[in-house]
């Protein structure tokens, strides 16, 4: 009785929509609140970000429908990637294992010499093999097509520990999407309680790192390093301002590196660098027709992932999970490229195994038929 409370027959991905949306309201709402406390005055805020409020909220709204429309219509279709043997799942997996070892090695010695957060950053930047990214895809999809909880629980503790000794964020948050992903495809049903535990343990996480890094620095203060952490989303939502500001002075289109161009336009007035929001991305490039390109970006990934759907299932909805971040503080830019080559990738890997399952059928017949 208690396995069946626990278990929905009629899934609809709702921890992946929990996540995506709780991160998108992290960015693109919570911001503007902040914003009342300190005032739209604040040090990395151009002049015209009291104007541009608006901007963040709507996008927020647009990527909200745009999520629930796509993962309302995906779900439907069955997961397509030809059946895989188990040994080969392991493989992959443990190859990915063995290089994140590497990796905490790395960031052990990274420590131990004292490395700042900076140095840090740039040594894992160095370290990471070009590609690599593939590779944790295919080892998070091997998780999911083995579907065992201990293999789940090796590859969050290896990420999490990696983002820790690095005082990085991207392998804590591929373990966190592929966490959700997992429990859907479980069926594992979301109850108010797991919700707050997932709220509680998030925030736990982040505080640690926020400790953690501060016995890393010298003279590092603790409570600044909390404000900083936080003013995170802050600083995304700066760039809005200051893309609205650079349309305003009629700048060059850039839709591949704006996030440099956005940089060198702001640097002088703010000292350093800031994530770059996807409002601010549109705002700035498009200005007047924010609203009209923007739109068209959602029905271009839509139309996307649910043609991916057609041929890797539920899986395009996991490439979209595996670089979301990239959309929202990253580029639009970077994640659709990745979006594509990704959704590529695993169309190619999916066509050869169908050639290698073919195959051996064929060669199975033919010697059914000799005997």
């Amino acid at each position: 009785m208690i396995l069946e409370e626990m278990v929905q027959k009629n899934y609809s991905l709702s921890y992946s929509k929990l996540i995506l949306v709780g991160l998108a309201f992290l960015y693109f709402i919570a911001p503007s609140f902040m914003e009342n406390i300190v005032g739209a005055d604040f040090y990395i805020y151009s002049k015209y970000q009291s104007l541009v409020s608006s901007y963040s909220i709507s996008f927020f709204f647009i990527l909200v429908v745009f999520l629930w429309l796509l993962l309302s219509v995906v779900p439907e279709r069955k997961l397509k990637v030809p059946k895989v043997s188990n040994r080969v799942l392991k493989i992959i997996f443990f190859l990915n294992c063995f290089y994140q070892l590497f990796l905490i090695s790395q960031g052990v010695l990274g420590r131990i010499s004292g490395l700042s957060r900076i140095e840090l950053l740039d040594k894992i930047g160095s370290l990471l093999i070009p590609g690599y990214g593939y590779i944790l895809l295919l080892a998070c999809i091997s998780i999911l097509k083995l579907r065992r909880r201990k293999l789940l629980i090796i590859f969050f503790c290896l990420s999490f520990t990696i983002d820790i000794l690095f005082q990085g964020k991207i392998f804590a948050t591929v373990s966190l999407m592929l966490l959700m992903f997992y429990l859907d495809l479980s069926h594992i049903k979301l109850t108010t309680k797991r919700i707050i535990i997932l709220i509680v343990s998030g925030f736990t996480f982040l505080i640690s790192v926020i400790l953690l890094r501060s016995t890393n620095e010298v003279n590092s203060d603790t409570l600044l390093d909390i404000y900083t952490s936080f003013s995170e989303f802050m600083g995304v939502q700066a760039t809005v301002g200051w893309g609205y500001e650079y349309s305003l002075n009629d700048k060059p289109v850039d839709l591949f590196k704006f996030d440099t161009t956005l940089q060198d336009y702001y640097y002088n007035s703010v000292g350093h660098g800031l994530a770059l929001s996807p409002a601010g991305y549109f705002l700035g490039n498009f200005g007047g027709n924010y609203y009209f390109t923007v739109s068209l970006y959602f029905v271009s990934l839509f139309i996307l992932y649910v043609l991916a759907a057609r041929l890797i299932g539920n899986y395009s909805i996991f490439i979209l999970m595996f670089n979301y971040i990239h959309l929202l503080r990253h580029g639009p830019s970077i994640f659709l490229s990745n979006s594509i080559l990704q959704i590529i990738f695993l169309i190619l890997i999916t066509f050869f195994l169908k050639l290698i399952n073919e195959e051996k059928h064929k060669l199975f017949r033919r010697e059914g038929e000799l005997l």
